[in-house]
């Protein structure tokens, strides 16, 4: 094995935890962007800071939730 074939393969699993974390960027960004503006638009009870706090909060660690147990499936071999 060349030395550029053995740098290519041993970047490979470091481009795709790259690609995992910037794609869950983007994700959690877009979530909290929607909350955002439905909140702007007075589609959720904004009563008090914290119910605010608590539905944005669910809604973070539910996709997180979501998202930490396909990667863990995916490490172990599991299609999903």
């Amino acid at each position: 094995m060349t030395a550029s074939a053995f740098n290519a393969s041993a970047d490979a699993p470091v481009r795709r935890r790259l690609n995992v974390h910037t794609g869950l960027a983007t994700a959690v960004w877009a979530l909290v962007h929607g909350l955002a503006f439905l909140h702007l638009d007075a589609k959720f009870d904004t009563s008090t800071p914290e119910v605010v706090a608590d539905r944005v909060r669910a809604a973070v660690h539910a996709h997180l939730g979501v998202t930490a147990r396909r990667c863990r499936n995916t490490r172990n071999g599991e299609s999903r």
